[in-house]
C-alpha cells in the first residue's frame, strides 16, 4: 500500500479542529484492533482477515473473485450526441488510462483492483486516496489499508481518519484525515450504509471452524498412527519367521511403486484391511462441509473452490453464468457507480461513464463464438469487422458494411436475353433480382 497518503498535504491536518460533539462512530467495535489481533471463536481459534487466508477455501474464494474482477477490462466511454445515441471509448480522457492501465505510477490496473477487491471481500470495505491536480481532476489512485481506516461523520460530512503505523517496508507512520472528496471507497454489503459489514468478523465462527478442521487434520497426520491392514496367522510365529515375513512384506509390498501387487501368504495366513475409521471419514465430510460454508460466505459456486461433489458437466456451465450474474455483477455495479460518484465532475457525468467489459469473461469456445458471429452478421446487427475486433483481428476493407452473406446478387444478363427481365419490363428499369436493402 502507499507510503504517504497524498498525504503530501496530509502532513498538516486537513480539517483542522474536529467537532467531536457531532461525531457518530461507524462501529462500536474498532476494526483496527480486530484486524491486528483477531477475535476468538467458539472453536477456540483466533480469526482475523489475515489468518483467514491460511484456509485454502477462503484464499481460493477471495482470489477467484478478486482476480476475475481485476482482469476484466474497465473502460471509460463517451456518449455520442448524434441521432441514435450510442457510445464510444474515450482514450483521450485522463481517467481512461487510470482505470484501464495504470491507477498510479507503482501499480498496474490488475494489481490495483485485485488489492482493492481483496480488502473489500475480507474486511467489507476498501479505500484508495484520490490524488488530484490543481484543477481537481484525478491524477492517481493509491490503495490504503482498510484496517487502519476509521470512518466518521462530522458536522454532516463524512471524514476518513487514517492511522497507519510504521511497517516493515520502511513506510513511515501516517496520521491524517481525508475528506470524502479525496477518498475512492468500495463498500460491500451494509446494513447502515456508512460502512460495509466486516465479512470475516461477522462470520468468524464459520471461518474458525474451517481453520480448526485444517489444524486437526494436520495434527492427526503428524501425531497419529495409521495402518493399511494386518496379516493374521493361525498360530504363533517364531522370531525368525516373523523377521522373514516382515522383510518379505516390506520388500514386495511397501511403497507407492509396489502398490496393488499380488500377496502370497503361507500356512493359513489371512490379510485383513484396516479400512477407514469413522472418525477419519467424518473429518473428511466435515472439511467438505466447511468448503461449502466458505462458498456460501463469499457467494461463490462450489466448483470454483474445487468442490465437485454435486457438480456435473451440464450444471457447471450454468454455475459459471451464475458466478457472473450473482457473484461478480454486484461488484461490477458498485465500482462503476463509485467511479461516477467520485471521479467524474457534474458536467462529465452527462457525457462519460465507466463500464466493465463483461463479454470478456463470457468468452465461449471457438465454435460457439463463430456461430454467434455468423448469426449476428446474417441478422445485420454486427459487421464482419466488429466480429474480427472481438477476436483481436485487424479490420478488412469492406468489412464495416452491414450485409447479408446469404443473399448473393444474381449475375447480370445481357439485355433482351432470357432471364434479363426485359421481356416483362421492356424499359429495363426497376428490375430487382434481390430484396431491397
Amino acid at each position: 500500500m502507499r507510503g504517504a497518503v497524498g498525504l503530501r498535504a496530509a502532513t498538516k491536518r486537513i480539517l483542522g479542529k474536529l467537532a467531536f460533539r457531532a461525531v457518530s462512530w461507524a462501529s462500536l467495535a474498532d476494526d483496527r484492533w480486530f484486524g491486528l489481533v483477531g477475535n476468538t471463536t467458539d472453536s477456540g481459534v483466533m480469526v482475523s482477515a489475515d489468518s483467514a487466508l491460511s484456509s485454502t477455501a477462503v484464499l481460493d474464494a477471495v482470489r477467484t473473485i478478486a482476480e476475475t474482477v481485476a482482469k476484466t477490462p474497465l473502460i471509460l466511454y463517451r456518449r455520442l450526441a448524434e441521432p441514435g445515441g450510442g457510445s464510444e471509448r474515450a482514450p483521450e480522457h485522463d481517467l481512461y488510462d487510470i482505470l484501464r492501465y495504470e491507477p498510479n505510477p507503482e501499480m498496474t490496473a490488475v494489481e490495483f483492483w485485485e488489492a482493492m477487491m481483496a480488502q473489500a471481500l475480507l474486511r467489507g470495505n476498501a479505500y484508495a486516496e484520490i490524488e488530484r491536480a490543481r484543477d481537481g481532476s484525478p491524477l492517481a489512485l493509491w490503495p490504503l489499508w482498510t484496517q487502519f481506516m476509521k470512518v466518521r461523520r462530522v458536522g454532516g460530512e463524512i471524514v476518513y481518519e487514517y492511522n497507519q503505523p510504521r511497517d516493515a517496508y520502511g513506510t513511515a507512520a501516517i496520521d491524517a484525515e481525508l475528506p470524502d472528496a479525496n477518498v475512492f471507497r468500495l463498500r460491500g454489503f451494509s446494513t447502515g450504509g456508512l460502512v460495509g459489514l466486516d465479512t470475516i468478523a461477522q462470520c468468524r465462527n464459520a471461518v474458525g471452524l474451517t481453520l480448526a478442521l485444517e489444524k486437526f487434520a494436520a495434527y492427526v497426520f503428524r501425531n497419529g498412527a495409521a495402518i493399511s491392514g494386518a496379516v493374521e496367522s493361525p498360530g504363533a510365529l517364531t522370531e525368525e519367521q516373523y523377521k522373514r515375513m516382515r522383510s518379505e512384506l516390506d520388500a514386495q509390498h511397501s511403497g507407492l511403486t509396489r502398490a496393488h501387487r499380488l500377496m502370497i501368504l503361507e500356512k493359513g495366513m489371512q490379510f485383513k484391511s484396516a479400512g477407514m475409521d469413522n472418525e477419519a471419514a467424518q473429518m473428511i465430510e466435515s472439511r467438505t462441509f466447511s468448503v461449502l460454508e466458505v462458498a456460501r460466505l463469499f457467494h461463490v459456486p462450489p466448483h470454483k473452490l474445487a468442490e465437485l461433489t454435486r457438480a456435473t458437466f451440464s450444471n457447471i456451465e450454468h454455475q459459471a453464468l451464475e458466478f457472473l450474474q450473482e457473484t461478480l455483477e454486484p461488484w461490477f455495479v458498485r465500482i462503476e457507480q463509485r467511479i461516477r460518484r467520485g471521479l467524474l465532475t457534474a458536467e462529465e457525468k452527462q457525457e462519460y461513464y465507466a463500464e466493465f467489459l463483461r463479454a470478456a469473461i463470457l468468452r465461449a469456445d471457438t465454435l460457439s463464438r463463430y456461430r454467434a458471429y455468423e448469426i449476428a452478421i446474417r441478422s445485420r446487427f454486427m459487421t464482419p469487422n466488429e466480429a474480427r475486433a472481438m477476436e483481436n483481428m485487424n479490420p478488412r476493407e469492406g468489412g464495416d458494411e452491414l450485409s447479408n452473406p446469404n443473399i448473393t446478387p444474381a449475375p447480370l444478363a445481357a439485355p433482351n436475353e432470357p432471364g434479363s427481365g426485359d421481356e416483362l419490363n421492356p424499359g429495363g428499369q426497376d428490375n430487382e433480382t434481390q430484396p431491397r436493402e
